[in-house]
């Protein structure tokens, strides 16, 4: 697991993936499909976030905060 303490630069690459997301998710909004994009340009298989309309992408993996911070734990002390 990799958390991305950086901010990520908007692309062609990102935009053109975020229209493919677009396009084959009824009721994606722009910025969801951004976010997903930009994540998936840099490697990414999951976000952190409270929204579950990211649940219906099958791309990505969305976690709670409180999973991330759980899984951090396990990892550290395992």
């Amino acid at each position: 697991r990799r958390v991305l303490p950086r901010i990520i630069p908007l692309s062609a690459e990102i935009l053109d993936e975020a229209r493919t997301l677009l396009d084959g998710y009824r009721g994606m909004q722009p910025h969801q499909a951004i976010s997903v994009a930009a994540y998936q340009c840099v490697g990414a298989t999951g976000l952190c976030s409270y929204d579950t309309s990211f649940d219906k992408v099958g791309e990505i993996r969305r976690m709670l905060p409180e999973q991330i911070v759980d899984e951090s734990v396990h990892v550290h002390q395992g």
